[in-house]
């Protein structure tokens, strides 16, 4: 029986992972070959990824590479010659980085606020970061 969240979520996780490195595009096609060691099921060692055209990471050419959002959506594979395709669409497009921010160093709970920072980050705050936010022991993704 052919599986095929096992088929192709390690080949899309290395797809997506290399275009938000910006070493290739944001779109990718996984292809399962034959079953190669016999066992009944194609798995990751059975399956071919090809991936084309380049989507750089820079979206507005300015030469800054831009923080991007992605959705991947998984279609079902149902034979072993079919193919799954994958695509990574940006969902937002911004000129800095959001920060999340917790009242704990667990990154845990609820997010006691966020913010919205320049495309460097260097900090040195006085006290809290942001408001509702504990000047010690915070964290922040």
């Amino acid at each position: 029986m052919l599986r095929p969240t096992r088929i192709v979520l390690g080949a899309l996780l290395v797809a997506l992972m290399m275009a938000m490195l910006h070493l290739a595009p944001a779109r990718a096609q996984i292809a399962p070959e034959p079953d190669a060691n016999g066992d009944g099921r194609v798995n990751s060692t059975d399956l071919l990824v090809v991936v084309r055209g380049l989507d750089g990471a820079d979206v507005n050419h300015d030469g800054r590479v831009d923080s991007l959002d992605f959705d991947i959506v998984v279609s079902a594979i149902e034979d072993a010659m079919a193919l799954a395709v994958a695509s990574a669409t940006p969902t937002q497009r911004t000129s800095g980085w959001t920060g999340a921010y917790y009242n704990n160093i667990s990154l845990s709970g609820g997010v006691a606020a966020t913010r919205q920072d320049g495309p460097v980050l260097a900090f040195a705050w006085p006290g809290s970061p942001a408001a509702g936010v504990n000047a010690d022991y915070f964290s922040v993704r």
